[in-house]
């Protein structure tokens, strides 16, 4: 049995725990962090994203798909109730790594508000630091996650998240997203009106998506992954680690 297992955040932990009891004091917790790409973009290659999916100048954005965890049908209702109330009705722009599941999930769930949703298919990594600065707000209500790093990836890019209080999603958001009970889609619809109808609070919750997503740091973590290497070496082989320090 391996003398160490890796997982990304303490909900994870709990999780693999409770099948497995017998792993606890093998466990350890390594946290994501957000890529070098996802930095404020110029403003000609925002354009440049924005023309190639004719994307509106204000939007909603949901990265979904049609696996139950991801909470689609519940993103879906919740968004027509918002529609509903709000006077500022902002078009929902959904991207999906398997666009042909996405459409026919959308076509199987007929609604009068379909006109204002907006389907833009697969998009490259290389593309999601664009399409987040250019959407005003970011839906993660999943029912379940491991870590959730689009959560820090929006945060990064100065868009404010609505998420689930359940899973590692509070671990992770901290103080930084604003939360919503995702087996609620009146919920999820109050969440949305609060936070695009009030600026301050928007630009509060901007703010602490800043301070949250620079507590993460592949450097951090990279040091704590080789501290765990180390560990499990010097347990492992110790004459051998005595032998190599004693040569250095």
């Amino acid at each position: 049995m391996a003398p160490a297992i890796i997982t990304v955040s303490n909900t994870e932990r709990s999780t693999i725990i409770q099948k497995y009891p017998e792993l606890r004091e093998k466990l350890r917790v390594v946290y994501n962090a957000v890529g070098t790409s996802f930095q404020n973009s110029d403003p000609k290659l925002l354009e440049k994203i924005k023309k190639k999916y004719e994307l509106p100048d204000k939007f909603i954005f949901c990265l979904g798909n049609t696996s139950p965890k991801k909470n689609l049908s519940n993103i879906l209702k919740a968004y027509y109730l918002y529609l509903e109330k709000s006077k500022e009705k902002l078009p929902l722009v959904l991207a999906d790594h398997s666009p042909g599941d996405l459409f026919l999930f959308l076509n199987s769930n007929q609604s009068q508000h379909k006109e204002n949703l907006k389907f833009i298919g697969y998009i490259r990594n290389s593309e999601m630091p664009y399409l987040y600065q250019l959407s005003h707000l970011f839906l993660y209500p999943s029912i379940r996650e491991s870590f959730g790093i689009p959560i820090l990836e929006s945060m990064k890019m100065s868009t404010p998240v609505i998420t689930s209080n359940i899973s590692c999603m509070p671990e992770i958001a901290g103080r930084g997203a604003y939360y919503a009970d995702p087996f609620d889609e009146n919920s999820i619809a109050t969440a949305m009106e609060e936070l695009l109808q009030n600026p301050t609070l928007y630009k509060s919750m901007v703010d602490r998506g800043h301070q949250r997503v620079a507590e993460f740091s592949w450097r951090e973590s990279a040091k704590k992954l080789l501290e765990i290497y180390e560990n499990v070496y010097a347990e492992s082989y110790p004459k051998k680690l005595k032998t190599k320090n004693k040569k250095l």
